[in-house]
């Protein structure tokens, strides 16, 4: 809920201009850095090699791998960090299409956010810690704890008018208490021990399998960071467009799609070790959980999007802009269950000790994204951009079942899950047809009293449409949840 509000101060805020663009490359790199050097290939890397650790007992050699880690990654990051501050200017040139005005706004926005990596990172590094005792409490409210200064941040700089370079500040100190966060928790369970060279030996091999991890793990981010960066080359406003419609997607791709594969990285690997024979298994009930879950999800962002646009955009965006960014959400939801599964396939392979696979499958998949933007630049279709990322995350997703199948013999069940999808799409269909008929009454009882008055726009074309969907989304989804026994949607990471 708090990304929530977070996306939408963050458009009545910035709204889209040369100034929105300027700030969210600015965000984006450092942010993109975390998703590499923290949540994704890192922990991809970390998480399995300490549960091992952890099971055989080894903690003093779980505790001497944190030590090297933290060591090797920060002094990494503290490098590019100095670097980045000296000369700012080296990093927007990833985004050649900036103007010469956005460029001067984005300058001092480098220096201030770039820091924010090496608090985020430290955080991923200690939650891979606090994953493989399974403390997921701590990773999964630590969000929320950035998410409140973020927001708090926004609210201040709105309701003040404040300058952009205030909700900066605010964005990284929002990192150092979401470090300070993980510390504290990981004190409770580990320490840092001492370097010793059977530990470097140890981090040696964990780094080679980092670096091959960091294709497959952060695909989805690596095409949605090039997507940003090659909707420079469009009109002002055009980086923003494509940066709100990411955020909003990725609400439900963080809540189900990266919670849940997270959740189930040290689960694959424990089963690897103790049943590897129920791997199979757990594949066909992640992907049907996937499916279930995030097909009304889609459908409810694709319903949404003019709604979204046009109660936050008004009057700092042109119609055609609301509208093409409403667009652009549209298609980018319809990948929403392809990048939740790719998530969950990739870390089945990680938890198999492969790390080729999802490298060079990855890598093929942002190449042929790259060349998806290069022909929507060319052809100026801003919506081009979002739909080379669903193609490539779609065909990145069935290479990888079918490497899953040919290199582990992981049998997938295809002809289970098929007869899964018609009783989830009954189910869905349900639950939509009445949410569909609950809006539709509500709203036109509410246009038959306020007609006429101010309550009336507030209600229909700005932040009070929110009030009346979320009590019937929330009551819908309750209901979704409480009738899938009906139609024998049975699904094991549920019941």
């Amino acid at each position: 809920m708090f990304g929530v509000a977070r996306g939408m101060l963050l458009m009545s805020y910035l709204g889209l201009s040369a100034a929105s663009d300027a700030f969210i490359v600015a965000y984006r790199i450092p942010n993109f850095l975390r998703k590499i050097f923290g949540e994704g290939a890192l922990s991809s890397a970390f998480v399995p090699t300490f549960v091992e650790l952890a099971r055989s007992g080894k903690k003093e050699q779980a505790e001497q791998l944190m030590s090297c880690a933290f060591l090797f990654f920060e002094g990494i990051l503290t490098l590019v960090t100095c670097y980045v501050l000296y000369v700012p200017h080296t990093v927007l040139r990833i985004a050649p299409g900036l103007s010469p005005e956005q460029v001067a706004y984005a300058l001092p926005l480098v220096r201030i956010l770039f820091p924010f990596i090496l608090f985020i990172s430290s955080s991923a590094l200690l939650a891979g810690a606090l994953q493989s005792v399974h403390r997921f409490g701590v990773t999964a409210f630590a969000p929320i704890v950035f998410n409140i200064m973020y927001v708090t941040g926004l609210a201040t700089c709105i309701m003040f008018s404040l300058d952009i370079h205030v909700l900066a500040y605010w964005i990284v100190t929002g990192g150092v208490f979401h470090f300070l966060y993980h510390l504290v928790f990981y004190w409770k369970h580990f320490s840092f021990g001492p370097l010793t060279r059977a530990a470097w030996k140890k981090f040696l091999s964990l780094l080679k399998k980092f670096g091959a991890t960091i294709a497959g793990v952060s695909s989805y981010e690596l095409n949605m960071m090039m997507d940003a960066l090659q909707a420079s080359a469009f009109p002002k406003g055009s980086v923003g467009m494509l940066h709100y419609a990411g955020r909003f997607v990725g609400i439900p791709l963080g809540i189900f799609g990266v919670a849940f594969s997270t959740v189930l990285l040290p689960r694959f690997s424990r089963t690897r070790l103790l049943a590897p024979s129920r791997l199979p298994y757990y594949l066909l009930e992640s992907l049907k959980f996937v499916f279930w879950l995030l097909l009304p999800a889609t459908a409810g962002l694709m319903f949404f999007a003019p709604h979204i646009f046009t109660s936050f955009l008004a009057g700092k965006a042109t119609v055609f802009q609301i509208e093409m960014s409403a667009y652009i959400l549209r298609v980018y939801a319809i990948g929403l269950i392809f990048y939740s599964a790719n998530r969950v396939i990739m870390n089945m392979l990680y938890a198999l000790h492969d790390s080729s696979v999802p490298t060079w499958t990855c890598l093929a998949a942002t190449i042929a994204n790259f060349m998806g933007n290069k022909l929507a630049v060319a052809y100026n279709v801003p919506a081009g951009i979002a739909l080379s990322t669903v193609v490539t995350q779609a065909a990145l997703m069935i290479v990888s079942l079918v490497m899953l199948y040919k290199r582990h013999a992981i049998p997938l069940y295809f002809s289970r899950f098929m007869s899964f999808v018609p009783r989830c799409l009954a189910h869905s269909g349900l639950v939509l047809g009445v949410y569909a008929c609950l809006h539709t009454t509500s709203f036109s009882l509410l246009a038959h009293i306020l007609r006429g008055s101010w309550w009336h726009h507030f209600f229909f074309s700005s932040y009070g449409y929110w009030l009346v969907v979320a009590p019937l989304t929330a009551a819908c989804f309750t209901l979704f949840y409480r009738t899938r026994h009906r139609l024998r949607v049975r699904l094991y990471f549920v019941s």
